[in-house]
């Protein structure tokens, strides 16, 4: 590398398959283990996830809290739509 050129490190686009698996599982991690939303801030586990593909972008704590945000309302909305349906085939 010359004097004066930087380093750039090539990253997942953020809608490819890779990193979405990642941001998936990431929630699925913090959800199932209770990790803490910050969990992607700390050092040791932003060393271990370059160490394991230098190509991943690790989510923050706001952006990992939306997605939560928005699971948590269709898994409430699914089971609105399911309850209603329960009672209206219980009323005939």
């Amino acid at each position: 590398m010359k004097i004066g050129q930087s380093k750039t490190r090539i990253l997942y686009e953020r809608d490819s398959l890779q990193q979405k698996s990642f941001d998936n599982d990431l929630i699925d991690y913090i959800c199932l283990d209770g990790a803490p939303l910050s969990v992607g801030e700390r050092i040791g586990f932003k060393k271990l996830i370059q160490k394991l593909d230098s190509k991943l972008r690790i989510p923050s704590r706001r952006k990992i809290g939306r997605k939560l945000h928005t699971e948590a309302k269709k898994v409430h909305r699914t089971n609105y739509v399911r309850k209603q349906a329960c009672l209206l085939l219980a009323l005939h």
